[in-house]
């Protein structure tokens, strides 16, 4: 800010209350041009008398709730500074998805996920997408696209809550976001919620089905360099824009439609967790080990090999022995059995048989909150 730019100076100042709002250096001539950089109010507020512009940057930073759950960040609470408002570390950031169990006990993968995206076709939409282009009519487009990616999004990561009224993205770190694109990081399973949501509320915004962006993500321990958690997700962005069509979404190797991805990660996962839910209070959790071998079900289901064209009878023997391991008793107990294992077959068969691998999205999900 030291430096002189052909005569002119930068200065960044707190507020403009603090420098009595710049009125003796605009009458003297000291002060030709002011900006508002401040990121909006919680309640969506933009103007304040100055005209804006957008860092587009959100950081986490700890509050006093995290004070509460510091357990969470295990070997590395340490590092965690609740009442300082200090910025989180990518450590402590990718403990945010973990769920006490009970006592000191936390539950969930210690991991981040990246996500990068982009607009598709762009250039496409401003060659074709408007009716006799004029330069007014271009600027306007590449503003308002802009305005989502700079100003939306980094305002609804710090402030933006999920259906049930929690701040869940308050966690992600905004390392870029507009023109037409952006790069997040943050918790695994709260970033995949908000790769949905962007979706959503993308698609709300420009109101139009021919405009779409494609996502790449990518899941990584936090330890991971930053550029390899940067190429990681270009790699996913550049799978997901190869699929026909593009407007799609490619993690864990698997490029799904955004359709099939709120299919897979909402109806699909919430159906399999009820049905977890109901044999876990008969005494038949889900173990690790099933959840492992239904993922490699999902492999075979997709498979074109001759050998493995019997995934649907590995996956009743399979279940079948599962539960009569463990749901025992009277007659009652083995209806009840035979009831889990019918809704089970139907469920987990059903899906299988539709998506085939991308089944493995939802299943990844489940085995990965699971981990001690």
């Amino acid at each position: 800010l030291g430096l002189d730019y052909f005569g002119y100076r930068l200065a960044i100042v707190p507020s403009a209350e603090e420098s009595g709002k710049y009125g003796e250096l605009a009458r003297n001539g000291t002060l030709l041009r002011v900006w508002d950089f401040d990121a909006a109010e919680a309640d969506g507020t933009l103007w304040r008398g100055y005209a804006r512009r957008f860092v587009n940057s959100y950081v986490p930073r700890f509050d006093a709730g995290d004070a509460q759950t510091a357990g969470k960040y295990g070997r590395w609470e340490v590092e965690a500074e609740p009442q300082s408002a200090a910025i989180k570390t990518l450590n402590l950031i990718a403990c945010e998805d973990r769920q006490a169990t009970g006592g000191d006990r936390w539950q969930g993968e210690i991991a981040l996920v990246t996500i990068k995206g982009d607009i598709d076709n762009l250039g496409e939409i401003f060659q074709k997408g408007l009716e006799k282009p004029t330069f007014a009519k271009m600027a306007s487009l590449s503003r308002q696209v802009n305005a989502f990616f700079a100003l939306w999004l980094p305002w609804f990561c710090e402030h933006g809550r999920d259906e049930y009224g929690i701040a869940r993205y308050r966690n992600t770190y905004t390392v870029f976001a507009g023109g037409d694109d952006f790069f997040l990081i943050g918790p695994w399973d709260s970033t995949l919620a908000l790769a949905t949501t962007l979706r959503e509320r993308f698609a709300a915004y420009v109101a139009n089905p021919q405009i779409t962006f494609s996502a790449g993500l990518s899941m990584n321990p936090p330890k991971t360099p930053i550029r390899q958690l940067a190429r990681n997700a270009e790699e996913a962005l550049a799978a997901a824009k190869n699929r026909p069509g593009k407007n799609a979404v490619t993690l864990w190797q698997r490029s799904v439609s955004w359709t099939e991805w709120q299919t897979l990660m909402e109806q699909r996962r919430a159906a399999l967790e009820a049905l977890m839910a109901r044999a876990g209070g008969h005494g038949a959790s889900f173990s690790s080990g099933l959840i492992y071998a239904l993922l490699q079900l999902s492999d075979r289901a997709e498979s074109t090999l001759p050998k493995d064209a019997i995934w649907r009878s590995q996956l009743h023997y399979r279940l079948a022995r599962f539960f009569r391991d463990r749901v025992k008793g009277d007659e009652t107990a083995r209806n009840r059995r035979e009831q889990l294992l019918a809704d089970a077959i139907r469920e987990i068969g059903g899906a299988l048989g539709t998506y085939k691998g991308a089944y493995r999205l939802p299943l990844s999900v489940l085995l990965y909150r699971q981990r001690e």
